[in-house]
């Protein structure tokens, strides 16, 4: 059960960050932005992805601060182009609370 909510979280986080959220309006265009310093542009690994896996909890389900992180498998990154495109990559993400 956990799994499945932490996986939901992490679906639902994944369309917030890359602008779903923003509203289903096909008028509605997004503000383009272009970076200006090409140093960040590159795809930047996550150390640990504990507080994403925190954060793709879903609201209300579980407390995120009662849990104690224990570990995680696979890798977290955020690829960030020149025009302003931000990517999640979750490679065989897995995080392990209790």
């Amino acid at each position: 059960m956990l799994r499945r909510a932490v996986m939901l979280g992490l679906a639902s986080a994944m369309l917030l960050l890359t602008g779903c959220s923003q509203g289903n309006s096909a008028s509605e265009t997004p503000e383009v932005v272009k970076i200006s310093d090409p140093c960040l542009v590159a795809i930047w690994e996550l150390a640990t992805p504990e507080p994403y896996l925190r954060a793709s909890i879903p609201v209300g389900a579980i407390d995120p601060t009662a849990l104690n992180f224990v570990a995680s498998n696979g890798k977290l990154a955020y690829k960030l182009d020149e025009d302003g495109t931000l990517l999640v990559q979750a490679l065989d993400l897995q995080g392990r609370f209790t």
